[in-house]
């Protein structure tokens, strides 16, 4: 479902407008009159949870709330659009912060991981995005921590173990003999 604009309307306005658009086109009833119904209570939440009563969402964060709560009710590909709309840019941020490929792909894939695990702690009518990113700068960060605290061992050792550790004797080894 694709939103590219929409009219604030009050709460008994926006039923109102619903009911008659049920009543009008015989189509409109079902699967989509079901998502649009999901799609009002959630806009309705939204501006109950704004400051004024004011709707302060594009049309793409209202999309994302509908994708959100269709992820709740168990629908994969709801969450596999979520994925897809966001994977360049959490993988963008993750690279950013690491530096290397391989740990962006692993953190990206993590961070993906955790938000459809901790689905159901999204607040409604919050913005989705960040709430994301949010998940995968922590990531970065623990990741991060974690290198440091594996250079800091490695820098207690002293000059003797870490070549001990780098370069292995292997005169012992019958693998290494020629």
């Amino acid at each position: 479902m694709k939103l590219t604009s929409f009219v604030i309307l009050l709460p008994h306005q926006f039923l109102h407008v619903m009911k008659e658009l049920v009543s009008i086109f015989p189509f409109f009833n079902g699967q989509a009159a079901r998502s649009t119904m999901l799609t009002a209570k959630l806009i309705l939440n939204i501006r109950k949870t704004t400051r004024n009563g004011n709707i302060w969402m594009k049309p793409k964060d209202v999309e994302d709330q509908i994708l959100v709560e269709r992820s709740l009710q168990g629908e994969q590909q709801a969450f596999e659009q979520l994925v897809k709309r966001y994977q360049k840019s959490i993988y963008n941020l993750a690279y950013r912060m690491t530096g290397s490929r391989e740990d962006a792909e692993d953190l990206a894939q993590e961070t993906f991981l955790r938000a459809y695990v901790k689905l159901e702690t999204f607040q409604v009518g919050r913005r989705f995005s960040p709430w994301l990113f949010r998940i995968a700068s922590n990531l970065c960060i623990n990741w991060r921590n974690r290198q440091k605290q594996r250079e800091l061992s490695l820098d207690s050792l002293g000059e003797d173990k870490k070549e001990q550790l780098l370069f292995p004797d292997t005169s012992a080894d019958p693998l290494f003999q020629i």
